[in-house]
């Protein structure tokens, strides 16, 4: 008698709460969805754990990577074959354009006024630019650095991948906590890479841009934080006048963020960033798009069809961003 008079009360009890515990679990599911809205309206961005990320010297690519297989291996020296030729044959091409382009500038500005610049390259190694693309983007490099250490400025030249594909350890850990919570914001392990210190000597290593085109290299982009990551370096310098110039071949992508997210958080986020910094007025900062319009990310974009002209079009930006920033020191020093 007793138990059945228990498991009627229980009953009794199950039947008045269930209404308030679905009540309580519609607000739970409403207020998610305000606070979900809240932050996109905000571009506010979020990361689930930043413990994979790596920075690291183009230098030491074997040691992170490991040592490259046998038709890796072949397929880096077919690369390294090819990319010194094209590099030879860019240096002959842009040759009298950068020298002239150097003239200039040093007609416009004295030597402490060019040693007062500083510049940064912030290159896309995302998969999409495997082949010819990335073999262009590594030979421009070289040349224009070798055309801003000439001018007596400084110089650092980035890039920005991912360490593996499908979100690498930072979605093994997201997982073994039982894929919560779902929508986990940024989820991959980044890399960022350093092929030109700033605090290294000017002499250009032709070597180390020829890493850009080892085979495991190049993978996902996620755009807002390498560009974050270079801006921070750029403003740690003492150089009083800051560029920097980003070369991309289109939207940020990676596929284990976007699959766990709403689709436009990488494209947000990079845009929220782009503001910032545009807005800041410290850095001149301008992008070159590979075959992809970036000027709808970025306000001074130039788009190129043919990506032969990569160098002539890093050098032109360089010496325009200098001459622009060189009149509005003009124009203060005049009022």
């Amino acid at each position: 008698m007793d138990s059945m008079f228990t498991n009627g009360l229980l009953a009794v009890l199950i039947l008045l709460a269930l209404p308030v515990a679905c009540g309580l679990f519609a607000l739970a599911k409403l207020l998610m969805r305000f606070f979900s809205a809240e932050r996109k309206e905000n571009g506010s961005y979020s990361v689930f754990t930043r413990e994979f990320d790596r920075v690291i010297h183009a230098r030491d690519f074997d040691e992170f990577f490991g040592p490259l297989s046998q038709t890796a291996a072949e397929t880096a020296e077919h690369d390294r074959v090819l990319y010194e030729e094209r590099l030879t044959q860019r240096r002959l091409e842009a040759g009298p354009q950068t020298d002239e382009r150097g003239l200039r500038l040093r007609e416009r500005f004295s030597d402490q006024g060019r040693a007062d610049f500083f510049i940064t390259l912030l290159v896309d190694q995302s998969g999409s630019l495997r082949g010819e693309p990335i073999l262009l983007a590594a030979t421009a490099c070289s040349v224009v650095h070798d055309f801003i250490v000439s001018l007596g400025s400084g110089c650092e030249v980035l890039g920005f991948t991912t360490s593996t594909w499908k979100g690498g350890k930072s979605r093994e850990k997201w997982r073994r906590q039982g894929a919560f919570p779902k929508e986990v914001g940024r989820l991959c392990d980044l890399l960022h890479i350093i092929y030109k210190d700033g605090s290294e000597p000017g002499v250009c290593n032709d070597s180390i841009y020829m890493q850009m085109l080892r085979p495991n290299l190049l993978k996902e982009n996620v755009d807002g934080e390498a560009l974050q990551w270079a801006v921070g370096r750029l403003r740690n310098r003492h150089e009083r006048r800051k560029i920097l110039i980003v070369v991309s071949d289109g939207a940020p992508v990676d596929d284990s963020t976007l699959s766990n997210n709403d689709l436009t958080i990488l494209e947000r986020h990079l845009r929220h960033v782009i503001g910032r910094v545009e807005a800041s007025g410290d850095i001149k900062l301008a992008a070159l798009g590979l075959g992809h319009d970036v000027s709808r990310y970025y306000r001074d974009a130039i788009v190129l069809s043919d990506s032969d002209r990569v160098t002539s079009e890093l050098a032109g930006i360089i010496e325009r961003l200098m001459n622009e920033e060189g009149a509005k020191a003009a124009r203060i020093q005049a009022s």
